[in-house]
C-alpha cells in the first residue's frame, strides 16, 4: 500500500488504451454550495455527454466516494457518475454545520439543487438516481417531489419501515449470538431498546456490529475487509478526509437517527411517477428483504422491477459489483432508452 496517497486527495484521469487522457472525459473532485453549505462531489465519465447517474450514499454520515470508483468503474463508460458526500459526511463534514440544518427535508432540498445544477451544467433534462440504504430515503422523497428531473429511481437496499426493520435486525443479532454461544453479546443485545436505543449511537452501532458478525450485512465477510482497505487506498480520500469521515459519521447519526424512526414508505410514498427499480441482497438483515418485497408489491409506478442479488447482504453494489453494473447498464439504461 502506498501510504503517501493519504497526504492529499485527487481522482485519476480517464485514459485510453495507450495511456492518453480521453479528451471528452471528466474526472473531477469539486466543491459546490448546496443549501448554504460547501459540499464535495466526484464526477467521472468517459464522455461528458453520457447520461448522468447520481449515487446517494448510506449513513447518515457515510460515504461511497472512495468505493464506487474502485468497485463500479465500468459504470463510467456508460454514465457520468456523480458521487456526492452529503452535508455532514466525509469530505462535506465541517464542525460549524448548523445542527438545525440536519433534517431530511434539507437533505432532499440539497439533492434537488444538486440535480438541477447537474442538469444545467451538462445540458440534460433528467438524470438517473440511485440511493443506497439511508440514501434511498433521500432519493425516493426527491423523486416523489420532483419526478420531472428523473429518468428512473434505483433503490439499493431500500429502507421501508425503520421501526420494523430495527426489530427484525435485533432479533437476527440475538439469534446469531445464541447460536454462537456469545453470552456477552446476547446479554447486551437483550438490554437494547430499539428503534431509538434511547438516543445511544453506541448501542445502535453495537447492534449493527452484531448483525454484520453473524452474516446479515455481508454475505462474504472478506468483502467487509476489502472495503475497509479501499478507504485507505483510495485516491479520492486523504488522511484528513478519513478523520472527517469518522467524526461526521458519529455526529450525523447522533443528530439524525431519531428523526427517521417513523419512516414508513408504505404510507409516505405509495406512488412514484417514474420507473422504479429495487436491487436487493437476499441476505440483507439491515434493511430486511421481506419489507422490500412488501413495498414493491404495493408501489404504483409506470414500470417497476425487484432484482434479487442472491449472494449479497446489505451492499450488493460491492458484494456483486459485476452483476450490479450489468443490471444498471444492460437492464435499466436499456429499459429507459427503449421506452416510448
Amino acid at each position: 500500500m502506498k501510504y503517501w496517497r493519504l497526504l492529499y486527495s485527487r481522482t485519476p484521469k480517464i485514459r485510453d488504451a495507450r495511456g492518453a487522457v480521453k479528451p471528452a472525459s471528466i474526472a473531477s473532485l469539486e466543491r459546490i454550495r448546496l443549501g448554504g453549505i460547501e459540499q464535495t462531489v466526484l464526477l467521472r465519465g468517459h464522455d461528458r455527454s453520457l447520461p448522468l447517474l447520481l449515487i446517494l450514499h448510506g449513513g447518515p454520515g457515510g460515504t461511497a466516494m472512495p468505493l464506487v470508483h474502485e468497485f463500479n468503474s465500468q459504470l463510467e463508460e456508460h454514465f457520468v457518475v456523480v458521487n456526492w458526500d452529503q452535508r455532514g459526511a466525509g469530505k462535506s463534514y465541517a464542525p460549524d454545520i448548523p445542527e438545525y440544518s440536519m433534517t431530511v427535508d434539507q437533505f432532499v432540498r440539497d439533492c434537488r439543487d444538486l440535480v438541477s445544477y447537474l442538469c444545467e451544467r451538462f445540458q440534460q433534462r433528467k438524470i438517473y438516481l440511485a440511493g443506497h440504504s439511508w440514501g434511498t430515503q433521500i432519493g425516493v422523497l426527491t423523486v416523489q417531489r420532483h419526478p420531472e428531473l428523473f429518468h428512473a429511481y434505483i433503490g439499493v437496499s431500500q429502507v421501508v419501515n425503520v421501526r420494523r426493520a430495527e426489530s427484525i435486525s435485533l432479533q437476527f443479532a440475538l439469534e446469531g449470538a445464541r447460536r454462537a454461544g456469545d453470552r456477552m453479546a446476547e446479554d447486551r443485545l437483550v438490554r437494547l431498546k430499539p428503534p431509538g436505543y434511547d438516543g445511544s449511537v453506541r448501542d445502535l452501532l453495537f447492534q449493527r456490529e452484531c448483525v454484520a458478525r453473524y452474516g446479515g450485512t455481508f454475505s462474504n465477510q472478506a468483502v467487509d475487509k476489502a472495503l475497509f482497505r479501499k478507504y485507505f487506498q483510495s485516491h479520492e480520500y486523504s488522511l484528513g478526509d478519513l478523520l472527517k469521515l469518522k467524526k461526521g459519521s458519529h455526529w450525523s447519526l447522533s443528530t439524525m437517527w431519531e428523526q427517521g424512526l417513523d419512516w414508513d414508505l408504505l404510507q409516505q410514498v405509495p406512488v412514484l411517477e417514474v420507473p422504479a427499480y429495487f436491487l436487493h441482497g437476499r441476505c440483507d438483515r439491515v434493511t430486511p428483504s421481506e419489507l422490500v418485497q412488501e413495498y414493491f408489491d404495493l408501489l404504483q409506478a409506470p414500470r417497476k422491477a425487484l432484482i434479487w442479488f442472491e449472494h449479497s447482504g446489505h451492499c450488493p453494489l460491492f458484494e456483486e459489483a459485476g452483476r450490479f453494473q450489468r443490471v444498471l447498464i444492460e437492464r435499466i439504461l436499456r429499459d429507459v432508452d427503449s421506452a416510448p
